[in-house]
């Protein structure tokens, strides 16, 4: 697969003079996107109403309708005679968010647009989206002061608006103090919340005992040092796959939320989101959930004859002859 260079900091001027005015404004994520589509229109036969409509197609197809806002993304699909006005309509959207006309680009919208940009283009434009914003310190067996020192001196550089910690209990730590060296580290990362006015996101392991219970959905005792995390949370919520256990399962496909604990959300509740595989993400999805299928019934006895209980016969249904 052949490569193209990086479009770097020059990015908001090298796209020609209609759109450089406006595209200077928007935010750097949406300039790589725009600059890269500008790129592909110039450098191959590609149709900007052709392409508008392959970003439709995409959005359409991972976005759930319920979780559609027509006035947010002025997209539609066309078929038959209406084709032609879609794909002009389309493609005059498309135009309105690269010259900067329409300030906001949805999360969905951003990537069905990243999705339909062909190679090698989607690759150099998802390397540079992901360069922009993302910070990351794998540095192995920190301690919680040592991560919020570094912390607090990127957010010195540029804000933060989201911190993830992959895991919490990855922090070095004095096996033989656990449980109160996990309420420390729960509280440092609440403090950084606090402080960077931003959400903190800190991902956790589970007990194994889970995968010897019948019912593999875990809750919040199935947390390592549970009582201290649990007090110290905000939200907890456990992200369950029921095909990862029963590979002939009706949930195939199916990703469960299990909201545990949340001030503003009903405890106990799951939210059922669809597993896209082929780009490692999540999506929302339509309908009800699966049925789970009827439980096998018993073989009746050979020949059909009835059963004896205690010596009195009873037919088929159970009734007393």
């Amino acid at each position: 697969m052949n490569s193209i260079p990086s479009m770097g900091a020059s990015l908001a001027t090298s796209t020609g003079d209609v759109m450089k005015l406006g595209r200077q404004f928007l935010p750097s994520r949406q300039q790589v996107i725009y600059g890269y589509t500008h790129r592909l229109l110039n450098e191959t036969a590609m149709n900007a109403n052709s392409f508008a409509m392959q970003v439709a197609e995409n959005y359409f197809a991972m976005t759930a309708p319920h979780m559609r806002d027509k006035k947010a993304v002025p997209l539609r699909m066309g078929h038959g005679d209406d084709l032609a006005d879609a794909l002009k309509a389309n493609g005059q959207a498309l135009r309105r968010y690269m010259d900067g006309t329409v300030k906001t680009l949805p999360a969905d919208l951003e990537d069905a647009w990243v999705l339909s940009l062909p190679e090698p283009y989607r690759t150099a434009a998802v390397k540079d989206r992901r360069a922009l914003q993302l910070s990351v310190d794998d540095t192995p067996a920190l301690r919680i002061s040592q991560l919020m020192a570094r912390a607090r001196a990127l957010h010195a550089k540029k804000p933060i608006r989201l911190l993830v910690v992959d895991h919490i209990h990855d922090f070095k730590i004095d096996a033989k103090l656990a449980r109160f060296e996990y309420g420390e580290i729960a509280q440092g990362l609440k403090t950084l919340a606090k402080e960077f006015n931003c959400p903190v996101l800190a991902l956790g392991q589970l007990n194994r005992a889970l995968s010897n219970r019948q019912d593999k959905r875990p809750n919040m005792a199935d947390l390592r040092e549970s009582g201290e995390i649990e007090q110290k949370a905000d939200m907890i919520i456990f992200i369950h796959r029921d095909e990862y256990y029963d590979k002939n399962t009706h949930m195939k496909g199916i990703v469960e939320l299990i909201l545990a604990k949340g001030r503003d959300v009903e405890a106990g509740k799951s939210i059922f989101l669809r597993n896209d595989y082929a780009h490692m993400a999540l999506r929302d999805r339509e309908g009800d959930l699966p049925e789970p299928p009827e439980p096998d019934r018993p073989a009746s006895r050979a020949g059909g004859k009835p059963k004896f209980f205690g010596g009195a016969r009873r037919g088929a249904f159970g009734d007393q002859d």
